[in-house]
């Protein structure tokens, strides 16, 4: 990587499912690795910097617009396959800094890097509106971060997750959470008594999440799936094509995406570091994994200072 520069990290925050993989180094490793800095992966997203002088982050995948292509085929992902996300300093191309206003805390940043890049890029194909009721399926981070720029695009925005605990944060952040007696079950999944919504995102992943989704969704509305994994059945024809549906899918996002995201950020004065409910020193990284594979929080950050 002849443009890559070195870092200073300032803090990350953990992903959905993160584990930590502990990689054995021999003892003919030529330089082995300081703590943290290749010993978990898998569980970062990016991090803000401080080297150059201005506030920047990065960008996990490297990716340009639309994608750079070992975005797409042999990633190399800051905090994952490239180490260093919870080391003193981190090794980046520079292609992929991106300039964080002055009003962004370095949480901020950590927060865009993925996860809530991810739910821009979504929320940016449905092309919501203020116009838009929108229901997120999934509470979880990345939800949250699709209802607070879907409110923040002036938005009507509903949610929905069989977690109580993640409705009740949702409230908290300008979302109606259905409650259980307003959504009933069928066949493959479950749908909301009232359907009829412009827009759908489904953040979860899981099968009958996606068949809410679909099912949610008015005639000629649209659909994002954000969630990854896992495969669902759809009855085509009656829910997709006799509802002239539009099924989009969402994953990551590019530098652009990003630097436009940042600015708007500024201009709408909305902080995604308000979406963090957990941060911990880099010595609680036990607990931090433990408190966020649980599920009973919103998003885990480790910060260095």
């Amino acid at each position: 990587m002849t443009d890559s520069i070195p870092s200073t990290m300032k803090g990350c925050v953990l992903l959905g499912d993160s584990k930590a993989e502990i990689r054995d180094f021999t003892a003919s490793t030529a330089s082995p690795p300081r703590p943290g800095h290749a010993i978990m992966r898998d569980t970062l997203a990016v991090y803000a910097a401080t080297n150059p002088p201005d506030k920047w982050m990065h960008r996990p995948c490297s990716c340009t617009a639309p994608f750079d292509p070992d975005a797409m085929t042999g990633r190399m992902a800051y905090g994952w396959q490239r180490d260093g996300g919870m080391a003193e300093y981190l090794l980046c191309r520079a292609s992929s800094l991106v300039k964080m206003p002055d009003a962004m805390s370095y949480l901020d940043g950590a927060m865009l890097a993925c996860g809530y890049g991810t739910a821009y890029s979504g929320v940016m194909k449905a092309a919501v509106s203020g116009h838009h009721r929108v229901l997120i399926v999934g509470l979880g981070p990345v939800g949250l971060s699709a209802a607070q720029i879907c409110n923040a695009l002036g938005a009507k925005v509903y949610g929905y997750d069989i977690d109580p605990a993640r409705s009740a944060q949702a409230l908290k952040h300008g979302v109606q959470s259905l409650a259980k007696e307003e959504v009933e079950k069928v066949e493959h999944g479950c749908v909301p008594l009232t359907r009829g919504y412009d827009v759908v995102i489904e953040c979860s992943g899981v099968a009958p999440a996606r068949v809410m989704a679909v099912l949610a969704a008015k005639r000629w509305g649209t659909c994002v799936f954000l969630g990854g994994y896992n495969d669902v059945t759809l009855q085509v024809s009656p829910w997709v094509i006799q509802k002239q549906l539009t099924i989009r899918g969402s994953w990551t996002c590019s530098v652009t995406e990003l630097e436009t995201l940042c600015r708007k950020l500024a201009e709408w004065d909305v902080h995604p570091d308000e979406l963090v409910s957990h941060t911990m020193s880099l010595d609680k990284c036990p607990e931090a994994f433990d408190l966020f594979s649980k599920g009973q929080c919103s998003k885990v950050a480790i910060v260095f200072e």
